[in-house]
This record gives structure tokens, C-alpha cells and sequence, in this order.
């Protein structure tokens, strides 16, 4: 593995458990991660506001009590962000957030509300889904101007057109953000690599529907071909935009293990 894969996957993958997962399910299995062989691509646990509690709970039960980086969904906007001002669990450091907006006929709006509430927290993160409705390239701008980041949700059925089209605002706007990826893919480490190869093309200027066709049919040597080219300067500016990855952590570490690349 070399130096410029190492830059692109540390601590890359947030662990995003399934929908109702039990929090000490979820806490058990990260520990695991962590505590693996390539422990290097692992990024924040990311845990339902409703859980965070329990999942403190959880970590603390655990021997080891170096407190977690977390990352918290709130599904209440501008509220969610504001509720969790002076909230703490034991054992797990906040150090993100991630919301929607709420508002569709008002999405700026909805940007500063969100981003005033962020003002009460602390060297934390913020990151915001942008719906795709009429309005939404404006209100990139938004979050981009009240230095909030944003989160692009891909749906089960990977549009390769589409993300490419909306990552290329966001690159152009020069607005880092974070993707969460559908659970399930055959294989999903493969595609967090092709995701990368894309934003890579799209800084560089190629246009949405030339850098889609990387994560169409996606074949692990000419993955494996591309990132060779790489050098930790590209790796790096690909980071600055792609700040985290959400997936379901297991198979996809699985994968970049069988693709010989996951950071020890």
C-alpha cells in the first residue's frame, strides 16, 4: 500500500449502523473496528440523537475508556443542531453533525437557521443535506458562506449521472462534504475508491457525465490503475473535499482488505 492510498483512507469510513440497530450492537461491533488490523480507515461512529446516551453507555461498559469521535444525526433541523448545545455521554468526544433541511420552499433559510444554532457548539462540525429541489445550487452557496458542509445521500440505486452532477456544485463551490453510500452493494470498498477516483476527476475539471462513467461498471484494476498515478498531494486534495464516507463498515473494510489497500 502505498503512501498516497494511506492519505486518502485514514480514518475515512464513518461507521454508519443500520436503521434500529441496538446502540450497544452498534458500540460493540465499532470497538471491533478499531481495534482491527486496518484500524487506519476507520473515521467517527456515527449515532441517531436518540441513541446518544445509551451509546455512551455502552462505550463506557467496554475496558478501554479512550473516548470515541462521534458523529450525531438529528432529524430536526435547525432544533436538532440547537438540542444538542451542552449534551454529553460519557465516553464519546462530539465532533459532528449531520441534519437536513427541513424547509423545502425556504432552503437558505433553512442554512441559517442551522448555521446560528451551530454557533453554540464547539469545534464541531456541521454538515447539511441538500435536497434535491429548485434551489438547492443556491443554497450550496449558502452553507459554503456561513462555513457549514454538506452531505450527499446516495439512494439504493446508484445514479452514477446524478452524484457526479452534484458532487461537481459542491466541488465547484468549493464546499467540502461528507457521502453516505447504500448498504448492500456487492462491492462496496471498490466503490469507495471509485468515488474518490470521481471527485478526483471532477477537481480537476472534467465534467460530471465524463467523470461518471467511474463509477459505471466499476472494474478493480483499472481502479487499482488509476489511484497508481496518485501521488499524497492528490490523495490530500481529494480529502479536502471528501471529508468522510458513510457505510456500513464491515463488508466495505472487508473489500478494501480483499483489494489489498485498507490502512493498518
Amino acid at each position: 500500500m502505498d503512501a498516497a492510498t494511506t492519505t486518502l483512507l485514514q480514518h475515512l469510513l464513518d461507521d454508519r449502523p443500520g436503521a434500529g440497530t441496538d446502540p450497544a450492537a452498534a458500540v460493540t461491533r465499532h470497538a471491533q473496528h478499531r481495534a482491527g488490523d486496518h484500524h487506519g480507515a476507520v473515521g467517527r461512529l456515527v449515532v441517531p440523537e436518540t441513541a446518544l446516551v445509551a451509546s455512551g453507555r455502552a462505550r463506557t461498559a467496554l475496558p478501554d475508556a479512550e473516548p470515541w469521535p462521534v458523529t450525531v444525526e438529528v432529524a430536526g433541523g435547525a432544533g436538532g443542531v440547537a438540542a444538542l448545545a451542552g449534551r454529553s455521554a460519557a465516553g464519546l468526544v462530539l465532533q459532528a453533525v449531520e441534519t437536513t433541511l427541513r424547509d423545502l420552499d425556504d432552503l437558505t433559510g433553512g442554512v441559517g437557521r442551522i448555521a446560528a444554532a451551530a454557533g453554540a457548539l464547539t469545534d464541531v462540525e456541521v454538515f447539511v443535506e441538500l435536497p434535491a429541489v429548485p434551489g438547492w445550487v443556491r443554497a450550496v452557496e449558502a452553507v459554503e458562506a456561513v462555513g457549514l458542509l454538506a452531505r450527499v445521500t446516495v439512494g439504493p440505486e446508484l445514479d452514477a449521472e446524478e452524484l457526479a452532477g452534484r458532487l461537481s456544485v459542491l466541488v465547484e463551490a468549493d464546499l467540502p462534504f461528507a457521502v453516505v453510500l447504500p448498504a448492500g452493494q456487492e462491492r462496496p470498498g471498490l466503490t469507495v475508491l471509485a468515488l474518490a477516483m470521481l471527485v478526483e476527476a471532477l477537481v480537476d475539471g472534467a465534467e460530471p457525465a465524463e467523470a461518471a462513467t467511474l463509477l459505471r461498471a466499476v472494474d478493480a484494476g483499472r481502479v487499482r490503475g488509476g489511484l497508481a498515478h496518485w501521488d499524497d498531494a492528490t490523495a490530500a486534495r481529494v480529502r479536502r473535499r471528501l471529508r468522510a464516507v458513510g457505510t456500513d463498515l464491515g463488508p466495505t473494510l472487508a473489500d478494501l482488505v480483499a483489494l489489498g489497500v485498507a490502512p493498518g
